[in-house]
């Protein structure tokens, strides 16, 4: 990773309005400040399920939010570069109006996971990857 704009670099998959959302919530990011996102993702988790609408997809919320969990309240190590692009992927997920409607679209959390799943191969936890099927 040569410079600052190839720092956050994930897969193609992710649109690229959504890709670039995310490169900016990739911050510099402190393993207690990571602690701390943890608590907003479960308060954002409660918040879906209490705003929930019949389209909302909560097995994939809920998903989310569990792999984040364990991203975010554990650290391994983490370089520099990781705890950012969690912590991307993290504001990312607690964005009430990204790239998907969350609540009103079967596949409004699909863009999290997408951005999720990329962080997590860029960071070897691609064991923790969201299944799409």
């Amino acid at each position: 990773m040569s410079d600052s704009s190839s720092r956050f670099d994930v897969d193609q998959i992710i649109e690229p309005e959504a890709h670039a959302r995310f490169e900016r919530l990739c911050m510099p990011t402190s393993s207690i400040e990571l602690a701390d996102v943890a608590g907003l993702v479960r308060m954002h988790r409660g918040q879906i399920h209490s705003m929930a609408t019949p389209q909302t997809d909560l097995e994939m919320a809920d998903r989310i939010a569990e792999v984040f969990e364990e991203l975010l309240t554990s650290d391994d190590g983490y370089t520099d570069t990781e705890r950012a692009l969690i912590r991307g992927a993290a504001e990312y997920f607690l964005l009430a109006d990204d790239a998907e409607e969350d609540l009103d679209d079967p596949m409004g959390f699909d863009d999290d996971a997408r951005i999720l799943n990329s962080v997590l191969a860029r960071i070897d936890k691609s064991s923790l990857a969201i299944d799409f099927t």
